[in-house]
């Protein structure tokens, strides 16, 4: 496949990584962008789950903007269901109402 740039453009690895795996210029590639969580990875566990969410970078743009802005209503850094759940770390003085608040949002982006 013949580069798609001029010579005197400087190194891009996005093309670099299409050259080196498409072959012809009808060749198609697809790229996704996903956050994934895992449970039941301890040493004792019998069962492992993970669960994720995939979306396009515009989808993504948007959730971190919204996710940002819901971290900071909440006044917290993070969010770490573990922690929410047991109420530790910066979740140690919730109350339940504001645990169920929060935890709901998560149905909203399901």
């Amino acid at each position: 496949m013949a580069s798609l740039k001029a010579k005197n453009e400087p190194y891009d690895a996005f093309e670099h990584l299409c050259q080196s795996l498409l072959r012809t210029g009808k060749d198609l590639f697809g790229m996704v962008s996903g956050y994934f969580d895992d449970s039941g990875t301890g040493a004792n566990d019998s069962v492992v789950a993970v669960a994720g969410y995939v979306g396009s970078v515009s989808q993504w743009e948007t959730f971190n903007g919204e996710w940002v802005s819901l971290l900071t209503q909440f006044g917290v850094s993070r969010m770490h269901r573990a922690e929410l759940e047991s109420f530790k770390g910066e979740f140690s003085d919730w109350k339940l109402g504001s645990k169920l608040e929060i935890g709901n949002w998560g149905q909203v982006w399901s």
